[in-house]
């Protein structure tokens, strides 16, 4: 009976959901997601396992607290984890050294200290011979300008050649990734030198530069929406770049070769999921973290 009536209270929750603004619904995810994160963090279950941060710890908008949460983890912010597992977490461009020289071994994305579009380009360049950078003093045409810093969401677009550059920021080959009439982005999901999944996302044309304010269509990527070629780069600019835990923002041009303009390594828990592939998103997710917590406690063992 019990059963019967949980499951009348979820299909009544969904019909008045579709009904809500999309913003709305947003605002009440939030919550949820928020009241799910406290409680991982504030648990005092001795049998529970533990994530170690530092020196920031994860609020409850990144996907590594909704994973924590998942599997039952308590999200701890310490540097001195030894016997948990450990990430070097801050979210910023730019990482000091000496935040993270403390840190425990192994501690996931400790040398992923710089992840500036010129240093992201510039690797991308050495791995894949091809390079996003353009000289916007004597480069004719369109050209796209953005902050050095990560997820500032202020690109645009202008026309070349210019008088002077601007300090701290990116000038770069405009990739024309366009399908159909939306941009496509592609975001592998890396974890210890593996792509678990790919999102897959759609920009309209209107919000090509992907601002917070209207999320973007989102699904999980098809087996081959990246080859395995590709993938080996991409796995290779992580690894050379410190990134062991994150996400890297991939853009396919018109000649169908890959650009990778974007590394995060703190990213957020993506909006725009179907019911259907939220719950894969969870399932990959916590079963990719589960095998490396374990395989960790093994090691330690």
């Amino acid at each position: 009976m019990r059963n019967r009536v949980v499951a009348l209270w979820v299909k009544i929750r969904r019909r008045i959901a579709r009904r809500l603004h999309p913003r709305t619904r947003l605002w009440l995810e939030a919550v949820r997601d928020t009241r799910r994160h406290n409680a991982s963090v504030t648990s005092r279950n001795p049998a529970a396992s533990s994530l170690c941060f530092y020196p920031e710890r994860p609020t409850n908008n990144y996907a590594i607290s909704r994973v924590a949460v998942d599997l039952g983890t308590r999200i701890v912010r310490s540097k001195r984890g030894e016997g948990l597992l450990t990430f070097a977490w801050r979210d910023a461009t730019f990482v000091e050294p000496a935040a993270v020289e403390s840190l425990p071994t192994p501690t996931l994305n400790v040398r992923c200290l710089d992840i500036s579009k010129s240093k992201v380009d510039r690797i991308w360049a050495e791995v894949s011979g091809r390079s996003l950078s353009v000289d916007p003093l004597t480069t004719p045409g369109p050209m796209v300008v953005k902050s050095e810093e990560n997820a500032t969401h202020d690109g645009r677009i202008i026309l070349g050649p210019i008088q002077e550059r601007q300090p701290g920021f990116v000038y770069q080959r405009l990739v024309d990734n366009r399908v159909g009439n939306d941009f496509v982005i592609l975001r592998p999901v890396v974890l210890d030198g593996r792509i678990v999944f790919t999102y897959h996302k759609r920009r309209p044309a209107d919000d090509r530069f992907a601002s917070r304010d209207i999320p973007a269509r989102t699904r999980i990527g098809e087996p081959d929406v990246i080859s395995v070629e590709e993938e080996n780069a991409i796995l290779d600019l992580a690894a050379r770049i410190g990134l062991d835990y994150g996400e890297i923002e991939v853009l396919r041009d018109a000649d169908g070769a890959i650009d990778v303009v974007d590394v995060n390594k703190t990213p957020w828990w993506p909006k725009g999921l179907s019911e259907a592939e939220l719950k894969a998103v969870d399932e990959l997710m916590a079963e990719a973290f589960d095998d490396l917590i374990s395989r960790y406690r093994n090691a330690k063992e």
